[in-house]
């Protein structure tokens, strides 16, 4: 039972009592409640002080270990050893310019990939004391930022280069690790954007020669690519066949695509239609020698009529493709439409897919 101490003279009293027994003093239950409610309150606040406490000091202490120096470094060497890790949170590049994404800084990966020994002793001097970053390295590391405005945040800094590709063959396509990159006019041309340096898979594909060449891209020197090899028409066919496969993402094949893309304007349409019904052959091809504007359609597929005075031209691009229309020696301008639109139009139901197909099955090709 709680008993009811006096103000006056201290005494604690049954609670059932409105006066003192000793000093006659009049008891204040209210005031005696109201104190013990405030010190539970006091109590639960100083209990969840403290927890706060005990978790920020944990946090902190988890903190410093996991952002220290140390940890840090320990977790870019593993994303550097391997190339199926995401490197980009732990890179800073010297140009502004570079876009900083996993498959961008790739290339560094595989070229520690390739020299382990090297990455070992990148290891060892990131760790020491008094380390400190030399210009002339391929990567440094640097403090940059810091993790919830506490802890340090270090990055590696990568260099970038421009190189001058030159080959002893123009125009041709470049591809850079295998993914076709941008096209080239010139036999010695400036690539036009930075590059991390690291080891990189270089291919030039003309429209009859191709060279390529593995390079660790360390310096601005030009890349030399070696001398072209020529192809025979059978060779060439082959290999735009395959490229043009690749380039095809969709799970559609590419001449079915020439023909929706044809079905998609009242003037190719009636083209393809009447010339088919009358028996008149249009014929399925790889473009080898047509220029827009002067350059070469490198890539490009064509539904040619006999006469090769109508012709539509288009490339597939992923799940795109780039077309134009050509007829009596006047081209339209370039357009591009998505294969989903191409597919919701003409190939989404059966009767549409016999349609489509019975097309594509009267199409010739030469040979």
């Amino acid at each position: 039972m709680k008993r009811v101490y006096c103000t006056k003279c201290g005494k604690a009293n049954d609670p059932a009592y409105a006066y003192c027994t000793k000093c006659g003093a009049r008891l204040d239950h209210e005031a005696q409640a109201a104190a013990g409610i405030h010190n539970k309150r006091l109590k639960k606040l100083l209990v969840c002080l403290f927890l706060l406490v005990l978790l920020f000091g944990g946090a902190l202490g988890w903190g410093c270990f996991y952002y220290s120096r140390d940890q840090q470094v320990t977790r870019m060497v593993l994303a550097l050893r391997d190339p199926q890790k995401d490197l980009s949170p732990y890179i800073h590049c010297d140009d502004p310019e570079f876009d900083v994404i996993p498959s961008t800084v790739r290339p560094l990966q595989v070229y520690y990939q390739h020299y382990q020994k090297q990455l070992d002793e990148l290891n060892l001097e990131l760790r020491q004391a008094g380390y400190q970053p030399d210009p002339q390295d391929l990567v440094s590391l640097k403090q940059e930022g810091k993790y919830f405005f506490i802890f340090p945040r270090y990055q590696l800094t990568v260099k970038t280069h421009d190189p001058v590709f030159q080959t002893s063959f123009a125009p041709y396509s470049l591809f850079i690790n295998g993914f076709n990159s941008k096209t080239m006019d010139k036999k010695a041309q400036k690539y036009g954007e930075p590059l991390i340096e690291g080891r990189y898979a270089f291919k030039a594909v003309g429209q009859k020669q191709q060279a390529q060449k593995t390079v660790d891209l360390l310096t601005d020197d030009p890349v030399k690519l070696p001398d072209s090899v020529k192809e025979s028409s059978a060779q060439e066919k082959t290999r735009i066949m395959a490229q043009n496969r690749s380039n095809n993402t969709s799970d559609v094949p590419t001449e079915t695509l020439g023909v929706m893309v044809a079905l998609l304007q009242k003037k190719s349409a009636n083209w393809l239609k009447g010339s088919l019904k009358q028996s008149q052959p249009i014929y399925y091809e790889l473009v080898r020698s047509e220029k827009i504007a002067g350059k070469p359609l490198l890539g490009y597929n064509a539904l040619l009529a006999k006469d090769r005075q109508t012709a539509l031209l288009y490339r597939v691009q992923d799940q795109q493709v780039t077309y134009l229309w050509r007829q009596k020696g006047k081209s339209d301008p370039l357009k591009t439409v998505s294969v989903a639109r191409l597919k919701h139009n003409y190939y989404r139901n059966n009767d549409q897919r016999g349609e489509v197909d019975d097309y594509v099955s009267q199409l010739k090709t030469n040979d």
